[in-house]
């Protein structure tokens, strides 16, 4: 009895530190440019296509946290279709996680890499963005039009947290400098009052405008 009462509290902490990585990912997403650092590097670490993930957050309403629980269900055999349904049924998916007993601690471990992940594409991304840039335009994606309702469902101080690490990483590039140089005035997104503003309004319709 003692061990279960143990236990218990154990697997309650395990699901809210992933919880709050599961966040930190959804809350980089809101803002437009960063969306899409974050979709490149999860498509890149689940090994699917980007256009994949567009589809199955369109299919589904989910935020870029979400999606990649539910690739973590998928990786533990419940198929993408099944969890589609049991949202249908109003259903959310940390409900679906819990009744398929999800390794929460084995969650939040990953969604702290994938969240690291994002902070090396940041600095990378500001160091030399052509290949990004490329990327995106290979594979067809915009940012602007990668958004669901769900997206809307950050908090201010989630989204001023993200912003913060963004900011940091950006201005690390800029200082180091490589063979771009100088971030250009228009990839700055957090340093001025026109860019709290874009990003309100980006993490409201997705679709933040970008500072002159």
């Amino acid at each position: 009895m003692f061990a279960l009462l143990f236990v218990l509290p154990c697997f309650a902490g395990d699901q809210q530190k992933a919880e709050k990585q599961l966040r930190k990912i959804s809350a980089m997403a809101a803002d437009v440019t960063a969306r899409g650092i974050v979709s490149r590097s999860m498509a890149d670490l689940l090994d699917i296509p980007r256009a994949q993930l567009v589809r199955e957050r369109r299919a589904m309403n989910l935020s870029y946290g979400s999606v990649f629980l539910a690739h973590h269900l998928a990786g533990h055999g419940i198929k993408m279709l099944d969890i589609a349904l049991q949202l249908q049924r109003h259903k959310n998916i940390l409900q679906i996680a819990n009744e398929q007993h999800l390794d929460w601690k084995q969650v939040a471990s990953d969604a702290k890499k994938l969240n690291g992940k994002f902070e090396d594409a940041i600095y990378k991304h500001f160091l030399r963005s052509d290949p990004d840039k490329s990327r995106d335009l290979a594979e067809k994606y915009d940012a602007t039009q990668d958004w669901v309702n769900a997206d809307r469902e950050v908090t201010e101080p989630e989204v001023e947290e993200a912003q913060a690490i963004y900011v940091l990483w950006r201005d690390r590039a800029g200082t180091t400098g490589g063979t771009e140089g100088v971030v250009t005035s228009s990839e700055r997104l957090a340093s001025s009052r026109l860019e709290e503003q874009a990003h309100d309004v980006g993490r409201l319709t997705g679709r933040a405008p970008t500072p002159k």
